[in-house]
């Protein structure tokens, strides 16, 4: 990589963002020429857009990009508008690709797949596999199509999910929380999940979701408090995610386990300083033992001085800006690799 090239680290600013879609794009035009003749997918959760400023139909018929709602002509259809949407890439040129990974500058939206189904027989296929019954019974939607989710599915899930789900897929694609490619080889096979199939989700699986999910529910909470350093924006939305991961993680090895605790805890690490937990001695000392962790932690909160707040907030600046950094020299070198 040329040392002299100089990119912009603050999210909030356009060249970043530029040059996070044009090191996505890259992964996904070297995915799509390895797939060959093999059609090749978008699955667009509109869902996480919904609330954004990005109006999904109109970006895509703009880009000649055909697509299908997976909700489309079933009875959600009212909910269409919020749910998966497959969208086709093959023959679409690199400006309409381009604004396909763009979209995950707003989170977790897009995943991809290739598949020699007719897309009819996919989009069937892809419909039924959002039905999901609980161990007690209760209907629920499986987002398989989440990003955050489709790495615990491939994981963790009993053959009885896994095998059908990726039955007739040639490559699962996606980019896991640090931001690497996974494309993730199917059986390829020529059958498919009829209209009204569904999966029993056990609990056991249900518990890894909830788990998966606990740093993105900690820092949706961290995000919305009006209190919330103002630096926290100029992060990158997968470098927010990836703190809070880590945060979530350290959390629950000094034993914290309430959700209020877990997320105070990350709330600090985010606001202040990523490792207050080991930068001032008391919290330091506090949380050396699982024993009585969550009252410790508490202490040791109300105990640190304006002082060492201020200490804290001078190193977790410093640290934020080295993060960003290294953020956007991956970014970087993945596109000139």
């Amino acid at each position: 990589m040329n040392s002299s090239i100089h990119v912009d680290t603050d999210w909030r600013q356009p060249p970043l963002r530029e040059t996070f879609r044009r090191a996505l794009l890259a992964d996904l035009q070297r995915w799509l020429a390895q797939t060959g003749p093999t059609p090749g997918y978008a699955l667009v959760d509109a869902g996480q857009l919904h609330f954004t400023e990005v109006q999904l139909v109109s970006l895509l018929q703009e880009h000649a990009l055909p697509f299908e709602p997976i909700l489309r002509q079933t009875p959600e259809a009212e909910l269409e508008t919020v749910g998966p949407y497959l969208v086709e890439l093959n023959g679409a040129n690199p400006a309409a690709l381009e604004t396909i990974t763009g979209l995950m500058a707003y989170g977790w939206v897009v995943s991809f797949l290739s598949s020699p189904l007719p897309t009819f027989k996919l989009h069937t296929h892809l419909r039924s596999c959002l039905n999901g019954v609980l161990e007690d019974g209760t209907s629920v939607q499986l987002r398989y199509y989440d990003p955050r989710i489709l790495p615990v599915l491939l994981r963790s899930a009993p053959d009885s999910i896994r095998s059908p789900l990726i039955g007739p897929i040639e490559t699962i694609a996606f980019w896991d929380r640090e931001l690497h490619w996974h494309a993730i080889e199917g059986p390829n096979q020529a059958t498919f999940q009829p209209e009204h199939a569904s999966f029993t989700l056990p609990n056991a699986l249900m518990q890894a979701f909830g788990q998966s999910g606990q740093a993105d529910l900690a820092l949706s909470w961290i995000l919305a408090d009006e209190t919330r350093s103002e630096q926290l924006d100029s992060l990158a939305p997968h470098l927010q995610y990836q703190l809070a991961a880590d945060l979530v993680s350290r959390a629950r090895n000094y034993g914290l386990d309430s959700q209020s605790s877990i997320r105070l805890f990350c709330s600090i690490g985010l606001n202040a300083c990523f490792t207050f937990d080991q930068a001032a001695p008391a919290m330091a000392q506090a949380l050396a033992s699982p024993l009585h962790a969550e009252s410790r932690f508490l202490a040791a909160v109300d105990g640190i001085p304006d002082g060492d707040w201020h200490v804290l907030a001078l190193l977790g600046g410093q640290q934020l800006k080295a993060m960003r950094k290294r953020f956007a020299d991956d970014l970087t070198s993945r596109i000139a690799s």
